[in-house]
């Protein structure tokens, strides 16, 4: 039996904190951008906001940095980039994060402080590709297009991670996202469109923890 506190809940393991510390501090982050917009919606507003481009830089280069830090040290490497067609001259769509063991060449402005990590990576050294996005209200916004375009890449895994959703619809958009050939869905947190009320998906960041260990151990292997 886990030992409990002074109010009879279990203590959380050490472990489970560190993992659970990119989730509170992105969390906290990106809800206080995305409360903003609600609010200046609500009282339709005309007032300076952060780009929604920028923002989604911002939620993928933070979903990089938080799987250096779940798996530091590893054979896998988090990068913003591309995936190469083997034996043509195309490539990917643009990937927010792909995981990859190995990397066919870097662009990152070739200064010793870059702005930008860029990779292009083969199919044979791709792991998986997380497609990041912002506010995924409804099933029919998961881009069925994306997970099935990858594929013919060669990508074997396509993950889709929002930075929010609806409360009641993670399941359903669940359900879409496997449909369109994603492996998993993942999300930061819940918003309830009509309130604006946030909670941090503590459930859904484990899940992602592990399928991002789960890969770097069957990686470790080969």
């Amino acid at each position: 039996m886990r030992p409990r506190n002074s109010q009879g809940k279990p203590f959380i393991p050490l472990g489970q904190l560190l993992d659970q510390s990119p989730l509170v501090r992105l969390h906290a982050d990106l809800q206080q951008f995305r409360l903003a917009d609600y609010q200046a919606d609500r009282l339709e507003a005309s007032v300076p906001r952060m780009l929604p481009y920028i923002r989604g830089l911002y939620f993928s280069a933070g979903l990089i940095y938080a799987i250096r830090k779940i798996i530091p040290s590893s054979q896998v490497q988090a990068n913003w980039g591309h995936v190469l067609r083997a034996g043509s001259m195309t490539c990917s769509p643009e990937c927010d994060v792909i995981l990859h063991s190995q990397c066919h060449s870097r662009w990152n402005g070739y200064h010793e402080r870059p702005v930008m990590d860029f990779a292009f990576v083969s199919p044979t050294n791709t792991l998986a590709v997380i497609s990041c996005k912002s506010f995924v209200r409804w099933p029919s916004d998961v881009d069925s297009e994306y997970a099935k375009d990858l594929k013919r890449h060669k990508v074997k895994r396509v993950w889709l991670f929002a930075e929010c959703c609806p409360p009641r619809s993670s399941d359903r958009i669940a359900a879409r996202a496997k449909a369109a050939g994603y492996e998993h869905f993942f999300h930061l947190y819940t918003m309830d469109a009509k309130t604006g009320a946030a909670k941090p998906s503590e459930e859904s960041w484990r899940a992602f923890v592990s399928a991002v260990r789960r890969l770097n151990r069957t990686t470790g292997k080969k």
